[in-house]
C-alpha cells in the first residue's frame, strides 16, 4: 500500500464500507488487510480479463477483501440444543435455560461466525424458535425479551474493524406448515 493511502487512512475514515463507524485502529487494520488481500486476489485468483474489467469498472466484484463465503443462514435450534460451544473459545455452555441466556449464546455465536463470511448473519424463524422459552412470561417481560434481542443484535461493534454485525433476523406471522409438526426445543435443550 503506497504511504499516500495510508496517510490518508489515518486521517479519514474509510468510505468502502457503511457499517464501519469510526476511524478506529481495528479499521484501520481491516483497510490495510483489504487492500492486500484485493491486490492478491486481483492477480492470482482471477483471469486477467475479469481483473481488468474489475479495475475498468465494467464490472464489480463485490467484498473482493473478504476471500470468505458472503451471507449464511444459521439455526438457532442448534443452540437451543446443544449450547454455545465454539473453536475459537476455550469454555462451552449448556443449552440456555432462560431467554436472555438465550440471546447471550446467540450473540457470541453470531459474533464468532462474523469471521468467516463476509456479509449478513441469518437467523430464520427467530419469533418462531424463541417461542417455546417465552411460555408463562408476562407480555411486558417478553416484549423487554424481544428489545434486548434486537439491541444486543445491533449495537455490539466488535467485530470485523469495529463493523457493527450485519444481522437479517427472520421473523414470521405464523408457523409454516412444514414445522408444525416438529417437536420444538425449549429451555435445556428439552423438546417440548
Amino acid at each position: 500500500m503506497p504511504t499516500f493511502d495510508l496517510k490518508q487512512l489515518f486521517l479519514s475514515k474509510s468510505k468502502e464500507n457503511s457499517n464501519i463507524g469510526t476511524n478506529n485502529p481495528e479499521a484501520i487494520n481491516l483497510t490495510i488487510a483489504e487492500n492486500t488481500i484485493k491486490q492478491y486476489m486481483l492477480q492470482e485468483a482471477f483471469s486477467k480479463e475479469v481483473a481488468d474489467a474489475h479495475l475498468k469498472g465494467w464490472i464489480h466484484i463485490h467484498d473482493l477483501g473478504y476471500p470468505r463465503i458472503y451471507c449464511s443462514g444459521h439455526s438457532l435450534e442448534f443452540l437451543k440444543k446443544y449450547g454455545l460451544e465454539l473453536e475459537n473459545l476455550d469454555t462451552s455452555s449448556a443449552p440456555a435455560r432462560h431467554t436472555r441466556t438465550l440471546t447471550g449464546h446467540l450473540n457470541t455465536f453470531l459474533a464468532s461466525m462474523q469471521a468467516y463470511y463476509a456479509g449478513a448473519l441469518g437467523i430464520g424463524y427467530l419469533n418462531i424458535m424463541y417461542a417455546p422459552f417465552l411460555v408463562n412470561l408476562p407480555f411486558k417481560e417478553i416484549k423487554q425479551e424481544a428489545q434486548y434481542l434486537i439491541f444486543s443484535g445491533s449495537q455490539n461493534a466488535f467485530s470485523r474493524g469495529g463493523q457493527s454485525l450485519f444481522l437479517d433476523f427472520n421473523v414470521h406471522l405464523g408457523i409454516p406448515h412444514y414445522l408444525i409438526n416438529i417437536p420444538a426445543i425449549g429451555p435445556g435443550g428439552k423438546y417440548t
